[in-house]
């Protein structure tokens, strides 16, 4: 089903929820896509919004327009980065660099420019950084607006215990920090560090103790993304190897030295880094510890945000923080056997079988709606007795004549009066008094006839309602119909007396007018006047008479006809004819939706049986175990509504729409209380085999293989190992009556402890309250970056990059950080530390240290670029001498070492490239002279060092220097 599509967002399908204050930080555009689908993801589930707060920071403003599966970012949760003239910022520092002192890590060679048209930092990390310094003035107010914010969750909790059918819990007061972003671009790698340093001062300024935890992408969640160049790819992977430098250097305490580290910012003093940036720093890659590949990095960030969830609101993220402790006491002891460093990163991984249930529940909303309409259709309805429509203006009170003693209620008949000796005047005033009562009877009659309309409305409404339950909605149009015949007739009939009223009416008024009529010819004498009198009376009681039939005829024809119907209250005719058009609409529109039902059915049924297309989302029922689930349970989720009303003008896909909505959620617990996970699962206990044991046996065994950590790490050096937490959910949901009982559960946890038992792996067992999947979540930890299949790809494009200065200043975000160890330790190190002060490429120039080698034109050998002032050098042959003598004596400060010897040394240490440029001049000399001669030279250079060892002019410190140097070049010819 689409997204357009998706009716049942509004169902509850989570029975509790647990929450602690929490923050979501998404960086980049990997960070905000992660981030927002976590929110999306986050709303399905609980329904309810502003528990967890989140905050977006990119500098491509690209990553906040709507997208179905993504939540849509807020305004209060976007933080902008963007710069109206990053130049003008640049040259203002260059020229005075106190205007700026927040850019003193910016190489003056970083193009910003980039940042003017807001769509990202054009994978340089230092442009990323400044824009976040440039752009801190509004960053910093959002970042601790949002942590003040998350800290009053228990308040918004309660508040909301008050709206909701279910219960969530406040699980402590610290709160929690993600940061997500990838390491290879611009701008999530650009800025995590100042981030997550602002976000501990804050931390630290409101006296908070919380946890931050780090997610990062690496270059392989990007492969085969279309449009990435070779050039692009090897940026990636080296932005990527400066930042793992940056990140597992920052993420270890024992390197963060009282006073080494401070960085300066706008707003608010200078930062101290004295702990570790993440308390967590988790590293995520597209294949995982077994190499199953995820298909593109839409599946990695799904799988990011899914663990999440988990970790954010199941009972499994609680048990798995509660596990943590344990295993990071243990890696915290074990170090790596290799460097004797810490093993700081970790990774996870989130996979589970699952019903799909929002299908599950539109399925079973159609099939309902569909049978209840082709019901009626069917439907063996009794016959409705055609005299219920003949005589349904008599039974209600509607024929005319009923009408005619309604209305009449009220109404005064005048007695007619004539006075012999002036038998037209008293005519004359009868008839000018007739016409006085008939505009005195108008606002009784109107009163009345509101009375009837109000009556017939009623009548007709009853009518349908008992004709629909008996008859059914088909043969209602019919017999309204037949009803309108009724009316037809009556109203003809009505006229017929309305004209013959009219007719007596002329008659009476034109005998009236004539002179002759009030002459007393022959008439006797003696009672001419009074039988004059009496017949001009009698013509007068029934001109009374016919005048007042005919308005009550009129009055009567406006109740009846439809011609005639008053504008507030429309007549018989008019309702029925309503009525008629409005079956007519709906039966159309039945029949339309009918049709798209059975179109969308026929969708569910067609559909590729395997399922999702997300790897780690494994469905434990197809198709046609969608209609088995149906006809199990049809008769309780016909229980839960009455009838299906297709109401409404709309188009029939809003109709559709509309109504099928309405179904979901009345049928929506009703699928919850009956669609656990387990149900779906048991044939996987029957002994015989068919085909859905083997189906779920298959799914279930690739459950097991998927969930792995998401990272190519092979296992660590040195026989030690990983730690790991591994869970899978019981998935246990709240009857209609009320929570299961405790044997309900055990039977849970005893189906799932078998499960897991025939699977062959032993995982701890969290109740969970999402009953509609079986869910596996590992966390490992304790590796160190170089422990990574990826990182040699890594670092080859790291080093490629270096050897450009141009280039290499785009990769660090820091000039400093470029000195920082590289990943992958040298065990060599230390002799060609010795090696490079023995040949000259390492300098002693006036009691500072300088790194230098040069080949000569012509030649394969590799020399010192510089004149060295040791006095202690190895002896080499004639011919070589003068060429290892240096080639240059003032050094170029940027090839210094260090002012010190400890310095040098440390910083030579830390650079693997240094190394490999003195194994490869090693080698060329080696190659020179042979094999044999160079451990000669060397066996010699142990007696100078073994002289200054034993200096007594020298200092304990200088001696110790030269005793350690002797050592490792002895141990170096010994093992040879």
């Amino acid at each position: 089903m689409t997204q357009n599509q998706d009716y049942s967002l509004d169902v509850q399908y989570q029975e509790q929820g647990e929450v602690r204050p929490t923050l979501i930080v998404g960086l980049g555009g990997s960070g905000v896509y992660t981030a927002r689908r976590l929110k999306r993801l986050l709303q399905d589930r609980y329904k309810v919004k502003g528990l967890i707060r989140f905050l977006y920071l990119d500098t491509d403003q690209g990553q906040f327009q709507n997208e179905p599966r993504l939540a849509d970012a807020d305004p209060e949760e976007i933080v902008t980065i963007s710069i109206q003239h990053p130049e003008q910022i640049v040259e203002e520092w260059k020229r005075k660099s106190e205007l700026h002192p927040y850019l003193s890590f910016l190489d003056s060679r970083v193009d910003v420019g980039v940042l003017r048209n807001a769509d990202g930092a054009a994978g340089i990390r230092p442009v990323g950084r400044f824009a976040f310094h440039a752009s801190f003035d509004h960053i910093y107010p959002s970042l601790r607006n949002a942590l003040q914010q998350i800290m009053q969750v228990g308040e918004q909790v309660k508040a909301l215990m008050e709206t909701v059918p279910y219960e969530v819990k406040v699980l402590g007061h610290r709160p929690r920090i993600y940061v997500l972003t990838s390491l290879c671009g611009g701008t999530g790698s650009g800025i995590f560090f100042d981030a997550t340093l602002v976000l501990r001062q804050i931390l630290e300024s409101l006296n908070l103790d919380g946890e931050i935890v780090g997610v990062f992408y690496l270059p392989s969640v990007f492969d085969g993304e279309a449009g990435i160049s070779h050039n692009l790819r090897e940026v990636i992977q080296a932005n990527a190897y400066a930042s793992l430098i940056e990140l597992e250097y920052f993420c270890n305490p024992n390197n963060l030295k009282a006073g080494e580290w401070k960085v300066p910012y706008r707003m608010i003093s200078e930062i101290e880094i004295k702990e570790a940036i993440f308390d967590e720093p988790y590293l995520i890659e597209r294949s995982n510890s077994d190499a199953k590949v995820l298909q593109d990095k839409q599946e990695v960030y799904e799988m990011v945000a899914r663990s999440l969830l988990m970790d954010i609101g199941s009972p499994l993220g609680a048990r798995a923080r509660s596990a943590k402790r344990n295993s990071l006491a243990v890696i915290d002891a074990i170090r790596c056997p290799e460097t004797d460093e810490s093993r700081l990163f970790a990774s996870l991984a989130v996979a589970s079988a699952s019903v799909p249930v929002k299908e599950l529940t539109e399925y079973c909303a159609l099939k309902v709606m569909c049978d209840t309409l082709n019901s009626r259709e069917t439907a063996d309805k009794e016959q409705h007795d055609p005299l219920d429509v003949r005589n349904f203006l008599n039974r209600n009170g509607l024929a005319p004549e009923t009408i005619l003693d309604a209305l009449k209620k009220g109404l005064i008949s005048r007695d007619v009066t004539i006075d012999q000796d002036n038998l037209k005047s008293s005519a004359e005033n009868f008839i000018g008094l007739l016409d006085d009562d008939e505009r005195e009877s108008d606002d009784v009659l109107k009163s009345n006839q509101v009375t009837v309309m109000e009556n017939a409305k009623e009548a007709i409404e009853k009518y349908c309602s008992n004709f629909i339950e008996s008859s059914g909605q088909e043969k209602l149009e019919d017999s309204l119909e037949a009803l309108n015949q009724q009316v037809d007739k009556a109203i003809q009939e009505i006229n017929k007396e309305s004209q013959n009223y009219k007719k007596k009416m002329d008659g009476v008024e034109q005998r009236l007018e004539s002179k002759d009529f009030y002459l007393l010819k022959g008439w006797s004498t003696k009672d001419k006047k009074k039988k004059k009198a009496d017949s001009i009376k009698s013509e007068l009681t029934d001109y009374r008479d016919a005048r007042l039939h005919r308005k009550l005829a009129q009055k009567i024809l406006e109740i009846y006809s439809k011609e005639n119907s008053l504008e507030d209250n429309p007549s018989i005719k008019a309702m029925i004819g309503s009525k008629i058009k409005n079956l007519k609409a709906k039966q159309k529109s039945h029949d339309d939706v009918l049709n798209r039902l059975q179109e969308r059915l026929q969708e569910f049924e067609t559909r590729i049986p395997g399922g999702t297309d997300y790897a780690l989302e494994q469905l434990v029922c197809l198709q046609r175990h969608f209609a088995r689930f149906y006809e199990e349970h049809k008769a309780a989720f016909r229980r839960c509504f009455s009838e299906v009303e297709i109401t409404g003008t709309q188009e029939p896909g809003e109709l559709l729409r509309g109504t099928l909505k309405r179904v979901i959620l009345a049928i929506s617990k009703e699928v919850r209380s009956k669609a656990n996970v387990l149900e779906f699962l048991k044939p996987l206990e029957d002994e015989a085999e068919n085909e859905d044991r083997e189906y779920l046996k298959r799914k279930l065994d690739c459950l097991m293989q998927i969930s792995q950590p998401f990272w190519s790490t092979s296992q660590p050096p040195g026989g030690i190992h990983y730690e790991q937490f591994v869970a899978i959910s019981v998935p246990y949901s709240r009857a209609n009556q009320g929570l299961r009982s405790d044997e309900q559960i055990r039977d849970l946890d005893r189906m799932v402890e078998g499960l897991v038992k025939n699977a062959g792996v032993q995982l701890e067992r969290v109740k969970d309250g999402y009953p509609f999947a079986l869910t596996v979540m590992r966390r490992t930890y304790g590796a160190r970056a170089y422990y990574l299949r990826s990182i040699q790809q890594m670092e080859h494009s790291y080093l490629r990059r270096s050897e450009h200065e141009q280039v290499r200043v785009h990769l660090h975000l820091d000039s400093r950080f470029a000195d920082l160890p590289l990943l992958t330790p040298s065990i060599f190190g230390e002799i060609y530390w010795v090696l490079a002060l023995a040949f000259g490429y390492i300098a002693e120039v006036n009691g500072h240290y300088y790194f230098g080698i040069e080949k000569i034109a012509d030649q394969r050998l590799l020399v010192p670029l510089y004149r060295s002032q040791r006095k202690v050098r190895a002896s080499l042959s004639e011919e070589l001498l003068k060429a290892f003598e240096g080639i240059y004596i003032t050094p170029d400060e940027q090839h210094r070492l260090g002012t010190t010897y400890d310095q040098a040394r440390e910083r030579f240490m830390r650079q693997r490239i240094f190394v490999d440029q003195v194994h490869d001049a090693f080698r060329t000399i080696e190659q020179a002279i042979g094999h044999e001669k160079m451990t000669a030279f060397l066996r010699e250079y142990l007696q100078p060092l073994q002289d200054k060892a034993n200096d007594d002019t020298l200092s304990e410190i200088e001696q110790k220097r030269y005793r350690e140097e002797r050592d490792v070049l002895n141990n170096y010819l010994n093992s040879k």
